[in-house]
């Protein structure tokens, strides 16, 4: 933000700039981040701004992990990799399945939503539960008998073998446990759709080069589902046929911006990403995204309300039941379903 009037000074998503201009008052600033000009610095400010103090502020700490780059305001914080601790495990199922890594396909999806940003970064810490009834139009909506494309069932998809894991830092998610054969048990039904059935091929051929590469626990592991890096980094993995990342970024306590791109392993074919895309802009930008948005505006709504703030509310799902995992890090729930990870997610908030 410029120094003089708070004016965002980069406003595009992607590209090179020599310069940052404020477009409020002029201030310029180079790429390193130095002011060094500013209008009628002689008749206005007399010759006195001291251009070397206004520069603007840089993020003190800066660390990338497997093409994800993160930024951190307090300088004492721990590196990177101490902070993800646990959950580098699983992002490396969507971030290092192939030599080569990940691109981001599809472009940048921003919306802007009524509600809390606690209310996402809950809900993807390992909310599963919410699919049964949030989702259940998305049933309605792709079946279609005499296409060969049967109910998409979410209550039945929660029985299905799974796992939730969360970690003290208040990272948290929840998958599927995938077949022996790599096809996602629930995702990647090609009955669904042609190009879900394209993308659940894909990650079929390729589950015995991803074995090779991070262990069949990995290869068949709870990769298939929707994880959260505390405080607001979300991802969904092979979530009806395509994968994603986003950031929710508070705008005050009533609303926040959410922000969402396809990811992809830079190795698959082009058919597949073009199948992927094609699956993104169906689940989740445009049916999931809508129904949660409706949701989180409801409750931001109702508890405005005197009553509402209250009262206690219930989180007990799964308690008494996690522990540790003979398999997989971290902290777990033996099945899809619980809400240890939302306690610990406001355990690390609080």
């Amino acid at each position: 933000a410029c120094r003089h009037r708070g004016m965002s000074v980069c406003r595009a998503d992607v590209g090179n700039a020599k310069s940052f201009l404020c477009s409020f008052h002029g201030w310029t600033y180079d790429s390193a981040g130095n002011l060094i000009s500013a209008p009628n610095l002689e008749s206005g400010y007399h010759g006195q701004l001291d251009k070397s103090q206004w520069g603007l502020v840089a993020v003190p700490r800066v660390e990338t992990y497997k093409g994800l780059i993160f930024g951190c305001f307090a300088p004492e914080a721990p590196s990177l990799l101490d902070y993800l601790g646990e959950m580098a495990w699983y992002l490396d199922c969507l971030l290092d399945r192939r030599e080569g890594g990940t691109e981001i396909i599809g472009g940048v999806h921003k919306m802007r939503t009524r509600g809390n940003w606690k209310l996402a970064a809950e809900q993807f810490a390992g909310d599963n539960y919410h699919a049964i009834m949030t989702h259940v139009s998305v049933r309605d909506a792709w079946a279609d008998p005499q296409a060969g494309r049967a109910p998409a069932g979410f209550s039945k998809a929660m029985t299905l073998p799974g796992r939730q894991f969360s970690s003290r830092q208040g990272h948290g998610m929840a998958g599927f446990l995938l077949k022996s054969s790599g096809v996602p048990s629930f995702s990647g039904d090609p009955s669904i759709s042609e190009d879900q059935g394209i993308v659940a091929d894909y990650y079929k051929a390729t589950r015995n080069e991803v074995a090779n590469r991070l262990g069949a626990e990995r290869a068949d592991g709870p990769a298939d589902g929707a994880g959260l890096v505390f405080p607001n980094f979300a991802f969904l993995s092979g979530v009806l046929g395509s994968s994603t990342i986003a950031v929710f970024q508070p705008r005050g306590p009533h609303q926040f911006d959410h922000w969402r791109w396809g990811i992809m392993d830079k190795a698959a074919p082009k058919a597949v990403k073009e199948a992927m895309v094609r699956c993104l802009h169906v689940w989740p930008i445009g049916v999931a995204d809508a129904d949660d948005g409706e949701n989180w505006g409801g409750i931001q709504a109702s508890l405005g309300g005197p009553m509402a703030q209250s009262l206690k509310f219930n989180y007990q799902m799964g308690m008494g039941t996690e522990g540790p995992d003979s398999v997989y890090p971290g902290t777990g729930v033996p099945n899809m379903l619980g809400e240890f990870p939302q306690r610990r997610f406001y355990r690390r908030w609080l």
